[in-house]
């Protein structure tokens, strides 16, 4: 913080994320993994629904309600998102590269990082969202803009990261 007032850089949003990070508590590794689990059993629901492979309305029920729980658990995830952000940042803060900017352009890539991960033994989390901060930074730096426009397709995206965790 200290750092981020001398460089300029603390600004309102800046104390307000400070003030989220307090009111979310860390969460270990295991409650990590039980949210992606239902992270990727919302998204398998949500496949089932859009393809209308259900037998009754019970059963659309339950799949509707294991979408709602996957969202739910982006969500959490998502809100403690400062354990991967500020980590995967704190390299690039300085006179050039706004604070503000560089979160935003890491939270775009923590979202997609969730909604495309799928559990590997080989590949934590962890790893996987990392790899896609920097890597969506990176870009950035070399499109001349700290956010990269949510229009480009995942697709663009999943091969380079799969390509760089496979050379950790």
């Amino acid at each position: 913080i200290t750092l981020l007032k001398t460089q300029g850089q603390y600004s309102e949003s800046l104390a307000c994320r400070l003030e989220a990070m307090q009111r979310h508590p860390l969460l270990s590794s295991a409650e990590i993994k039980e949210l992606l689990l239902r992270i990727g059993m919302g998204r398998y629901a949500g496949k089932q629904l859009f393809a209308k492979q259900f037998v009754n309305d019970l059963e659309k029920q339950q799949l509707t309600e294991l979408v709602s729980a996957g969202e739910d658990a982006v969500r959490q995830i998502s809100d403690c998102g400062w354990i991967f952000i500020l980590p995967a940042i704190a390299d690039y803060v300085g006179p050039t590269h706004r604070f503000d900017d560089l979160w935003e352009t890491a939270s775009t890539a923590l979202y997609r990082a969730l909604v495309t991960y799928h559990h590997l033994p080989t590949c934590r989390f962890e790893d996987y969202a990392t790899v896609w901060i920097q890597q969506l930074i990176e870009e950035s730096f070399q499109d001349n803009s700290l956010y990269v426009p949510s229009l480009r397709l995942l697709a663009d995206y999943q091969p380079k990261v799969a390509h760089k965790l496979s050379l950790q």
